[in-house]
């Protein structure tokens, strides 16, 4: 993501960032399992803003693993 203004009198300006996720799986006849890891650098970054006062911070590293089981 580029640099982008927090607000729409041009004030203010949200830094770029770059963002690294993985994901992994595996799948057998009847189930399977999957994990995602998300921002794995664990970077600080701004994701939105709805104006210069309400400035988002994005997501923190996270892992969230599914699973599913047909029967």
């Amino acid at each position: 993501m580029g640099d982008r203004y927090a607000d729409n009198l041009n004030t203010t300006v949200l830094p770029g960032y770059g963002r690294w996720d993985a994901l992994a799986g595996f799948r057998q006849k009847d189930w399977d399992l999957r994990a995602a890891l998300n921002n794995i650098s664990d970077k600080t970054y701004y994701s939105s803003a709805t104006s210069a006062a309400q400035i988002q911070p994005g997501a923190p590293r996270g892992l969230v693993v599914t699973g599913t089981c047909s029967f």
